[in-house]
């Protein structure tokens, strides 16, 4: 269902502070308007991103005026980083990762070890991070740390590329053991 009738009905006397015409919830903290149709998010309760206050689809979401899909009110960068703020003050010093900046990643081809042709890439916390799945790995991530690491920085294994393991660190050494990527 597309346009205001996803939302609205003009069938109907009920409505919000003067929008007469209106069959759901469309105040600030009701979410069962987007999770009518947005089941998958939140477990029908529209709170994913965990956390201290009430945050829910409109936290992050605009039905009215946003450019395109996902109705963000921002772009990612800006979105998390106007509450994660020790972050973006990081950014702004040059640590950790460029959100928001373009880079060339190579697309490796499935099966072989040939790195196929680089795509770009817009960094942002989404890469990383799924607010709309929280318990999948926690701290919001997308799967293992290590993996998601090697999404982008290919060839590389603990002990880094080329390192040479000194035996102070057996086995395999977390990326996060030694690099921070927030700065």
């Amino acid at each position: 269902m597309k346009g205001c009738a996803a939302c609205h009905t003009p069938h109907t006397d009920r409505g919000w502070k003067g929008f007469a015409g209106t069959d759901r919830d469309i105040y600030t903290g009701g979410e069962r308007l987007c999770t009518g149709c947005h089941d998958r998010y939140g477990g029908g309760s529209g709170k994913h991103h965990p956390g201290e206050g009430e945050r829910g689809c409109l936290t992050c979401h605009t039905v009215h005026g946003a450019g395109d899909d996902p109705l963000l009110k921002k772009n990612y960068g800006k979105l998390c980083a106007s509450c994660h703020r020790g972050i973006r003050e990081e950014w702004e010093k040059g640590r950790g990762h460029p959100v928001g900046r373009v880079r060339r990643r190579p697309v490796m081809i499935v099966g072989s070890e040939r790195v196929g042709e680089e795509k770009e890439v817009n960094l942002s916390c989404n890469l990383c991070h799924d607010v709309h799945e929280p318990d999948r790995v926690g701290g919001l991530l997308k799967g293992e740390a290590n993996s998601l690491c090697r999404e982008c920085h290919r060839g590389y294994v603990g002990g880094g590329r080329g390192a040479e393991n000194n035996g102070n660190h057996p086995g395999i050494v977390p990326c996060t053991g030694c690099h921070t990527v927030h700065g």
